[in-house]
């Protein structure tokens, strides 16, 4: 609840958008249409990671709910829908933190950072998301990995 207190800095979990929003997203895309650009003529993929703050995954957890006029998964929805119209991959984090009861365990209460526990879990996920498509652009990672550890036993 104190977050949401933050005006402009929580005005991201209310949908639509504020001005500032509008056009803090209108930059991120121009970024990402560049680099999704630059990774294509360099034969590359391009892949947008998002991590949630805090806030919004602790409103996403089991048996919680937003406040009326607040939806958590606003602000990776607009990235991922940005992302995606670029040509590039994009992965959101939150689906992953989300499922825990008490997701402030992920995050640094002084400074909202992730933990030593949020890392890996941030962490593994984007793994398993780069390698989960059999026929994506990481695809030889996942078949790497299981050969390395095969060999290594």
């Amino acid at each position: 609840p104190l977050y949401l207190r933050y005006g402009d800095r929580a005005d991201f979990l209310r949908p639509p958008f504020s001005e500032k929003w509008r056009e803090r997203l209108h930059v991120l895309n121009k970024i990402t249409a560049g680099l999704a650009a630059r990774a294509q003529k360099a034969g590359v993929p391009f892949v947008l990671a998002f991590i949630p703050q805090e806030a919004e995954v602790a409103m996403m957890a089991p048996g919680r709910k937003a406040p009326p006029g607040v939806d958590p998964t606003a602000l990776p929805d607009a990235i991922g829908a940005l992302t995606t119209d670029h040509g590039a991959s994009f992965i959101d984090t939150s689906l992953a933190l989300r499922h825990d009861p008490a997701p402030e365990h992920f995050y640094y209460t002084v400074d909202g950072h992730l933990t030593g526990v949020g890392q890996p879990a941030v962490g593994s996920y984007i793994a398993d998301r780069l390698t989960a498509d059999p026929s994506g652009a990481f695809a030889d990672c996942a078949a790497s990995a299981t050969h390395r550890m095969k060999a290594s036993r």
